[in-house]
This record gives C-alpha cells, structure tokens and sequence, in this order.
C-alpha cells in the first residue's frame, strides 16, 4: 500500500532506532537526527549506553525535551536488553513493551521499521506526525477479537485510512 515509507529518524540499527524513536517523543525528527550521530559516536555499542552516566546523557540530548527521562529510558533500555535479551532488541511486541521508554508507539514503530511488523502477530497503525513527516504503516493481520480489544481512537483512525 505504502511501499516506499520509511522512518525519518536516522539509524543504522536496531538498537540506533530504539534510541531514536525513544528520544522523538515530544519532538521532532529534524532535531533527533541532529542529536543522534554525536550520541552514537559517543556510545557506539549498547553495553556503551547501559554504563553511560545518566546526567551527563541528559545535557547531551538536552534539545530534545524531557532529557531527564529519556536519559533514563535509553540507558535502563540498554541495561534490560542486556540483561534480559542477550544485547539484541526484542522481536516481540510483549518483550519490547517490558524495556523502559518503548511503549506501545514506540515498540510499534521499531518493530514495522525494522521489517517485524509480522512478529507483532495482531495489527498495526504507526502514525507520527513531525516536522510535515507522516509514516504510515500497517500490519493487516486482522480479526474481529482484536479489532475489540483495541481503543476506539485506533479503530476510527483505522477507518480513516484506505486499504
């Protein structure tokens, strides 16, 4: 439907990604792709930003808004998904919920971008308006027992968009 979206923020991985979409909220793409690439050199590993001190983290994304908890989020997501995932950013939309920072928006986000939209195992609408940037994308794995259980913000949403 959509072949040719793709993510404004810039990465060159998965864990870059999480990074990224973790440091989006509340701001837009421009400005996280202008902070990331000193981040990443920086912390070029994972187990880089799970020792990271959280304050110093914090000035350093500081244009980002709310640097405090996203300094927090990114390095608690580093320091889950080594303990807990072996350093490899979870496939399944349940594991990536349980790391700090990825809620559902962010998770949904990662795992289409990332090419697992198939691993999410129910739909999914990604929607992120920033900087005139609109990214669509959607899983269409659906039934009606999961179409019930979703909020009727996403189902009108869902309905606004041709399939």
């Amino acid at each position: 439907m959509y072949p040719a979206a793709t993510c404004a923020l810039r990465h060159s991985n998965v864990w870059e990604l999480l990074v990224a979409t973790i440091l989006s909220a509340q701001c837009t793409d421009k400005r996280v792709n202008e902070v990331t690439p000193g981040l990443f050199r920086k912390y070029p590993t994972i187990r880089d930003f799970a020792t990271a001190n959280q304050e110093e983290m914090a000035q350093e994304i500081r244009s980002t808004g709310f640097f405090n908890n996203k300094a927090k989020s990114v390095i608690g997501a580093a320091r889950k998904i080594l303990a807990d995932y072996g350093g490899e950013v979870p496939r399944e939309m349940d594991a990536l919920l349980s790391v700090p920072g990825a809620a559902r928006k962010t998770a949904n986000v990662v795992l289409g971008t990332a090419g697992w939209a198939d691993q999410i195992g129910r739909q999914s609408v990604q929607v992120a308006q920033q900087d005139r940037c609109l990214l669509v994308h959607i899983s269409v794995e659906l039934n009606s027992a999961l179409l019930r259980k979703h909020s009727s913000v996403v189902l009108q949403g869902m309905k606004s968009i041709p399939c």
